[in-house]
């Protein structure tokens, strides 16, 4: 996304217009507050169509993301970027273009690559892939073989010794599913635990506060965080965490959103844990757990 928003502070005042295309992963996601939150949090100043029909995503028989559609003046389609990368060679192509409709327009020097995870010759280390929860995704849970239908609550127990599966998660406590989530059960008490063997440098988790009755109003929960079942350190904070009076390491939570929990961790393998014990109306709600290697050019 920071390259996006480059090229529209740079070119937008010599013809490039950049229309961001915003279509859900989550039901959720389809609420127009809180992709407001988000542009209004990223600073994005380009529009934002909310795309929640899939119309433009069909009309470009996508499956992938993040992909970059580049259209000259005529409408003709003149690079089709899928996935991270090749960021030069398409800065370099919208130059071209904007010179097409303005000769001599004076550009700047193409933007250096921000992450080196970005450089053509950064070999990628292998990276945990995404998790997504629920029972539409049918992802495989490290201590259940069989998921029932949405509704259902499930009391894990942790019987692995610590001995985890990279990428999978392991549950502990009473859970509950939906299409798109686990979590923590409405009518049973317990510790909600979540914890994932990873390799990456930064993670992210999508996740809310649930009401355990509809009709309440949030006010959030605060949910703890450990790599390697320590507390996180300060150098390893993500945007999102901080610590509580406690000392525990923690985020606080409350609508959706993506939450940036840990950063600039070694990459090797860590262990992931996400704790709540929230006994009260609200208990913690996870659709899916993100894991990148991000190394960025000043360090």
């Amino acid at each position: 996304m920071g390259y996006v928003q480059e090229w529209h502070h740079r070119y937008s005042s010599a013809g490039l217009i950049v229309i961001g295309v915003h279509s859900p992963v989550f039901e959720v996601g389809k609420d127009k507050k809180y992709i407001l939150e988000a542009v209004k949090e990223r600073s994005i100043t380009h529009p934002v169509v909310l795309d929640n029909n899939y119309s433009i995503w069909k009309c470009f028989e996508n499956r992938y993301w993040p992909r970059r559609i580049l259209i000259d003046a005529n409408g003709k389609i003149q690079k089709d970027m899928i996935g991270e990368g090749n960021y030069s060679e398409m800065e370099k192509t919208l130059q071209l273009l904007l010179r097409e409709i303005n000769p001599g327009l004076s550009c700047p020097p193409v933007r250096d690559y921000f992450r080196k995870t970005d450089d053509p010759n950064f070999s990628m280390p292998p990276t945990t892939p995404e998790i997504f929860l629920g029972t539409k995704r049918k992802q495989p849970i490290g201590n259940s073989n069989v998921l029932g239908p949405p509704g259902q609550e499930i009391i894990f127990k942790e019987e692995s010794s610590g001995n985890y599966a990279p990428g999978l998660p392991y549950f502990e406590g009473a859970w509950a599913t939906s299409a798109e989530s686990f979590f923590g059960s409405p009518t049973i008490k317990s510790i909600h635990k979540l914890t994932i063997n990873f390799a990456a440098t930064d993670v992210y988790v999508v996740a809310r506060a649930k009401m355990k009755n509809p009709l309440d109003f949030v006010q959030g929960i605060r949910v703890q965080v450990l790599i390697d079942k320590k507390n996180v350190l300060d150098e390893n904070f993500g945007p999102d965490l901080q610590t509580n009076e406690y000392r525990k390491t923690v985020f606080n939570l409350k609508d959706v959103k993506l939450y940036h929990i840990a950063t600039k961790l070694d990459h090797i393998p860590h262990e992931l844990t996400i704790i709540s014990d929230a006994q009260g109306t609200e208990t913690l709600e996870i659709f899916a757990i993100f894991f990148e290697h991000r190394l960025r050019v000043d360090g």
